[in-house]
C-alpha cells in the first residue's frame, strides 16, 4: 500500500515539474542593431617584438672601467686570513668566476687585504669585484681604504663605508678619489652581510 502511495506522489511531482517547464516565460532577447556607418575599421598592428611592460625590463649594465692602467695585475697580495683554497692571490689573477676569490675567516674582523704595487704610482681609483653571477646575491661590505709608501705606516685614503654589491650591476664597486702617490693599497673590512668574512674576487687599482 505504501509503495503505491509513493509511486502516486512521484507521478504528481513529475507532472508538476513538466508543467512548469512548458509554461514558464521565455527570457526576453534584446537585439542591438548597429548601422554600417557607425563602424570604425582599425588596421591590425604588426607586432615585430614581444610587448613587455617597461617596469619589468631590466636595464643593461655597462661595466665601469676607470681611466688609466690596472696596476694590480703586476702586484703582490697579503691578507690577514683566508679559508680553504680562497687565498689572497686570487684577487689579482684576472678572473672573477668559479672559485677564484678571496674569503677571510669568519668572525675575525677586521679582515685586511694589502696590495703591494712593487713601486710607487699615482693612483686615483680602485675597483672591487665579486663573482658577477646571480647566484651571488646582493650583499653589503664595509671597508676602509688606506695607502702609503710603507706597508707598516699607512694613512687613511677613504673612510670606512658600506658598499652594495648587486648582480644587477655585475657585483662590482668602483671607488674614485683624489690622486695619491702610493706603493701600498690596503682594504680593511669590518662587515659583510653575505658571509662571515670579507670576500673579493678581483681587486683592480687604476693609475699611471
Amino acid at each position: 500500500m505504501h509503495k503505491k502511495i509513493m509511486i502516486f506522489i512521484l507521478a504528481i511531482i513529475s507532472i508538476a515539474l513538466l508543467y512548469v517547464l512548458i509554461t514558464r516565460e521565455k527570457p526576453v532577447e534584446i537585439v542591438y542593431q548597429l548601422s554600417a556607418d557607425a563602424l570604425e575599421i582599425v588596421p591590425n598592428i604588426e607586432q615585430t617584438a614581444p610587448l613587455t611592460h617597461p617596469d619589468f625590463v631590466k636595464p643593461v649594465y655597462e661595466p665601469i672601467i676607470p681611466e688609466g692602467v690596472n696596476l694590480a695585475l703586476e702586484g703582490k697580495v697579503e691578507v690577514s686570513s683566508f679559508v680553504q683554497a680562497y687565498n689572497g692571490r686570487k684577487v689579482i689573477d684576472g678572473k672573477t668566476g668559479g672559485a677564484s676569490y678571496w674569503e677571510a675567516e669568519p668572525s675575525a674582523y677586521p679582515n685586511r687585504l694589502t696590495l703591494d704595487l712593487k713601486e710607487a704610482h699615482e693612483v686615483h681609483a680602485i675597483k672591487v669585484m665579486l663573482n658577477p653571477s646571480n647566484l651571488w646575491g646582493e650583499r653589503n661590505q664595509t671597508f676602509q681604504i688606506n695607502y702609503g709608501a710603507d706597508a707598516d705606516h699607512m694613512s687613511e685614503l677613504v673612510a670606512s663605508t658600506s658598499y652594495t654589491f648587486s648582480p644587477d650591476t655585475a657585483n662590482e664597486v668602483v671607488v674614485e678619489f683624489t690622486p695619491v702617490n702610493a706603493r701600498y693599497i690596503a682594504l680593511i673590512f669590518t662587515e659583510n652581510s653575505g658571509a662571515g668574512g670579507a670576500q673579493v674576487a678581483e681587486l683592480e687599482v687604476y693609475g699611471k
